[in-house]
């Protein structure tokens, strides 16, 4: 009934012309390049015909032409423009058709291309999707007669007179949907091969069989269509077999198998001196097969695992380069040596409940040591400041990291895929932003530690310069100190989950709690040694500690590039691996740190020609304040001369005036003698 309201004829143009924009959408940006080309190359190939006499299809073809050239690289693009020339002329399908061909054949044989069914194929599960999910529009049968078929427009596909569909191709269909047809997300990956399988089988339930004994690759067969097969020599009745009895068809390989047969044949390429078909099948190595493998070797031996894929890297460059068949030799001998080893390790019992805790305190032991050294050296720095708001933020930081790292791998296991390549290119631009980042807060570090001016009111500056953009850049390094070990930790345990029996999961729990209270108190005995650190020992030390962290960061982020191929990787065979410092054999990785210890040193340069225009300014500034000194201690001098002589004068002044008194009494006693005189002459003469 609600598909009978959606896709009724009123409401179908504007449907229609939504949809297929929706479907274009998600073939844009909800798949890998090759599938995405693949995908677009099979919808013209199975459409074009009749498009050619319906206005608005034909522009829908033009449109998806033009979309294929938009996404070609160079080894595709002249067939990408030969099939928008031959749809904008309106040629012949067959001409259209021999085009998309050579172009569907490249993407096949594309290394990046690596969907495939990871697990055998059911033909049973597979009828009980389709017979739950899409016989509702196709039919029980397939002939596209189902009950809520009848009203749409264009008509369910009808799978009996489809020969040109691939499981690939039903597979791409189910996780984008096509006009008038839901994608079909809630459906489990191998739910969706085990439908696509089943679809193809569909057309042959009641036809003639002829056995064949032949063994398919799974990795191949499901990018065959019928059409496929009948150019690779197999009649109507033998592809009636193959699609009816595929379940008994396929070649029971484990990767170990492909990965010994993929190294035997690198070597004979690189013989044969095919250098780019040697590179090309290593990398196709590495994602397709042992990848599957990796997560699990890496919960049981992290180390051993880790040197192995480092040799996967080491290959992929040396193949390159010509004139080194006896390392060559030696590298893929060494590797299948560590392959047995590894196989030995996985086919090995379970995590027992002592190893399993052992194994879970390492992972997050590990892992958690270089977040909680960074992590310290961040919050230490904000302490200085006293700013509560400052250090809220740094928790912040550190926490939302974690938080998103198990959000990443939750949206990674039940909502989109995320590849080996994704996850080492986000692995990659995590580490070069941690690096910048890093290197910016080291420089400052390192400059201010050098300046004793600033060593006397740093908590004031701090408090002061803590505004909005800073704030949100303690967040940043906060977040990016986290972020990537969190996503690493939770792929590591859920490996190691894997690999353990429920019964002994409570060690898993147990070491994990170990551990972290483990780094918990590590990170606190970090803080203590660095709070009693003398101020002006903090800058250089800290400053000294990111640089290095900043390098190491440097070298993971080269390498996780070439590891997910975006990167060329060119071998050093002198240099050792010394992963925990970010050193491998490269020269990519050499000449990227290389460059980070110029910017080093060039840096500490920078600070020393800073440090002596400093030194030089407070030389000037002490012999001036020398000279101010002197001449405060001369005014001094000066101003105590001046008041003993104001003393002096008071002094003399007194004395005057005693001298003036006595002066007046001389005066009034010479007065008086002269009148005692006076009398006595008188008095003489009278008495004369």
């Amino acid at each position: 009934m609600i598909l009978q309201i959606i896709f009724n004829k009123n409401n179908f143009k504007i449907f229609d012309f939504l949809s297929k924009k929706l479907v274009m959408f998600l073939i844009i940006i909800n798949l890998s390049e090759p599938l995405k080309i693949l995908n677009i190359v099979d919808y013209i190939f199975s459409d074009y015909e009749k498009a050619i006499n319906d206005s608005s299809e034909y522009k829908e073809m033009l449109e998806f032409s033009k979309n294929l050239i938009e996404s070609s690289d160079s080894s595709i693009l002249t067939y990408s423009k030969n099939v928008y020339e031959l749809i904008k002329n309106k040629e012949n399908s067959k001409k259209v058709k021999s085009e998309l061909s050579k172009i569907r054949e490249i993407i096949l044989n594309n290394p990046k291309l690596d969907i495939y069914p990871k697990n055998p194929i059911s033909l049973k599960s597979g009828r009980e999707v389709y017979l739950y999910n899409c016989a509702v529009c196709h039919g029980d049968k397939g002939d596209g007669n189902g009950p809520a078929g009848k009203t749409l427009n264009p008509k369910p596909a009808n799978f009996l007179e489809r020969y040109d569909l691939s499981p690939l191709r039903i597979w791409t269909i189910l996780n984008v949907g096509l006009v008038n047809m839901p994608s079909f997300n809630n459906l489990s990956d191998d739910e969706k091969w085990n439908v696509a399988f089943y679809v193809l089988s569909l057309k042959y339930q009641n036809a003639q069989k002829k056995k064949v004994n032949n063994k398919f690759d799974l990795k191949l067969i499901s990018k065959l269509s019928d059409e496929d097969l009948k150019e690779m020599g197999y009649k109507n009745d033998e592809i009636a077999y193959i699609r009816t009895n595929i379940e008994n068809l396929i070649e029971k390989k484990d990767h170990f198998y492909e990965i010994l047969g993929s190294l035997d044949l690198i070597k004979n390429l690189y013989q044969k001196e095919e250098y780019e078909k040697a590179y090309s099948l290593s990398v196709d190595l590495y994602f397709n097969d042992f990848e599957p493998i990796e997560k699990n070797l890496f919960a049981k031996d992290f180390e051993f695992t880790s040197k192995l894929e480092q040799k996967f890297i080491q290959l992929r460059g040396i193949v390159k380069q010509k004139n080194k068949e006896k390392e060559v030799e030696n590298l893929i001998l060494n590797i299948k040596n560590d392959l047995e080893k590894a196989r030995a390790i996985l086919e090995g019992k379970a995590f027992s409940g002592n190893w399993a805790l052992f194994n879970s305190f390492t992972i997050i032991f590990r892992e958690g040591l270089e977040v909680a050294i960074l992590f310290g050296i961040i919050l230490r720095i904000v302490k200085l400041s006293e700013n509560a708001l400052a250090i809220t933020i740094s928790y912040l930081g550190i926490i939302s990291a974690i938080f998103l790292g198990i959000i990443t791998w939750i949206i990674s296991q039940f909502i989109i895929s995320i590849s080996t390549l994704q996850r080492e290119m986000l692995e990659g631009i995590v580490s070069l932003l941690a690096a910048i980042v890093l290197f910016q807060v080291s420089y400052w570090l390192i400059s201010k530690s050098e300046n004793k001016i600033w060593i006397g009111y740093i908590k004031e500056k701090l408090k002061s310069s803590l505004n909005k953009s800073n704030l949100f850049f303690i967040f940043s390094l906060s977040f990016l100190a986290g972020y990537r070990e969190a996503f690493e930790t939770v792929l590591f345990y859920q490996a190691m989950i894997i690999n353990t029996p429920k019964t002994d999961l409570n060690y898993v729990i147990f070491g994990f709690l170990l551990g972290l209270i483990t780094i918990i108190i590590i990170s606190y005995g970090i803080l203590k040694l660095q709070l009693k650190l003398p101020l002006n020992l903090i800058f250089p030390i800290t400053g000294t500690l990111l640089y290095i962290l900043s390098f190491i960061f440097t070298g993971q982020a080269i390498r996780s590039f070439q590891e997910a191929n975006l990167i060329s990787t060119t071998s050093l065979n002198f240099l050792p691996t010394i992963d925990f410092l970010g050193i491998y054999p490269t020269i990519e990785t050499t000449l990227a740190q290389s460059i980070f210890i110029i910017l080093v040193i060039l840096a500490i340069i920078i600070v020393k020609k800073e440090k002596k225009k400093r030194e030089k300014l407070l030389s000037e500034i002490e012999i001036a304040e020398k000279e101010i000194l002197n001449i405060i201690k001369s005014i001094s001098d000066a101003k105590d001369r001046i008041c003993k002589y104001q003393n002096l004068i008071v002094n003399v002044v007194e004395v005057s005036d005693k001298l003036k008194n006595a002066l007046v009494h001389i005066q009034n006693l010479e007065s008086a003698l002269k009148e005692i005189q006076n009398d006595i002459t008188l008095k003489r003469k009278n008495g004369n």
